[in-house]
């Protein structure tokens, strides 16, 4: 009998209204769905932001940094000499206007013998040919190669103040190495080619094996000039992760507003369905049923 009557009262309506339970249905699938996709979107975002700032900091234990126009070139040997400093890797970085348009490739000026070292991604960069390439050489990665539509034999030409200076693309990085939109070139071009002559962005430094990093740590930030700092791989992982924050947060009002929508049709639907069955409902409660 208890089962007749849950037929009669809660499959019988659903069965005499598809369209609606379908809506219904329809709108609580897509509200949770797109709350779980914006969830992995957000976890993913801070993935690869993570994973991008690996591939660039390597193995290194601490990295040297300075304000936006970056810091004299002269700290480097004082670095690379300090006890317990296995390898010091001077790195420029500028981000770069192409000419004759608003496309920007960020450039990242290396010492190949060093980075090879301790960027494992870097590994990948054949040394002879990015060391003897000249003035004009630049590795670009693949997804910068396909978005500027440039090939091995290209020329790419930057904007540099009001100068215009070409560059020779050697060849494709691997992917599977740099998924970002870059180009790499030999520190010594960079310096030369963009403006940045006697100046670092950036220096990695690896200790020796068994050393004291926080005291290392130490010892670097006391040969440092007022502006410049001495961070952990992982703080400036950290820093690059709070860039992104606005975009994840940015994400997560959308998912609640999703499924605030989602909800809100549940409910419209819902109460629809119940207020046409008022009279209904009316009749089980005077025969006895309960709330």
């Amino acid at each position: 009998m208890r089962l007749s009557l849950l037929r009669a009262s809660a499959v019988a309506p659903l069965r005499g209204s598809y369209g609606r339970t379908l809506v219904a249905v329809a709108a609580i699938a897509l509200g949770v769905a797109l709350g779980v996709a914006i969830h992995l979107i957000n976890r993913s975002a801070a993935d690869e932001v993570s994973n991008a700032a690996r591939r660039l900091f390597g193995q290194a234990d601490l990295t040297v940094r300075g304000g936006s126009a970056g810091f004299d070139e002269q700290i480097y040997p004082r670095i690379a000499r300090l006890r317990g400093v296995r390898i010091a890797s001077p790195v420029v970085e500028v981000d770069a206007r192409l000419s004759g348009g608003d496309e920007r490739l960020s450039l990242i000026g290396i010492d190949p013998f060093r980075a090879s070292q301790m960027q494992p991604a870097f590994a990948s960069v054949p040394r002879a040919d990015l060391g003897g390439a000249g003035e004009e050489g630049v590795y670009l990665s693949e997804s910068a190669s396909r978005n500027l539509g440039k090939k091995r034999g290209d020329t790419l030409r930057v904007q540099v103040g009001l100068q215009s200076e070409m560059f020779r693309v050697i060849d494709t990085l691997p992917a599977s190495a740099f998924p970002q939109s870059l180009g790499i070139l030999d520190i010594a071009t960079a310096q030369w080619k963009l403006q940045r002559l006697g100046v670092l962005d950036r220096i990695d430094v690896q200790a020796v094996s068994g050393a004291d990093v926080p005291r290392l740590r130490v010892a670097i930030a006391a040969l440092l000039s007022p502006g410049m700092h001495v961070g952990t791989a992982q703080s400036q992982t950290d820093e690059a992760l709070r860039f992104s924050r606005a975009y994840r947060s940015n994400l997560t009002a959308l998912a609640l507003v999703a499924l605030f929508t989602g909800g809100f049709l549940v409910y419209a639907t819902q109460s629809a369905a119940v207020m046409r069955r008022r009279r209904e409902l009316a009749l089980w409660h005077a025969l006895g049923a309960t709330r």
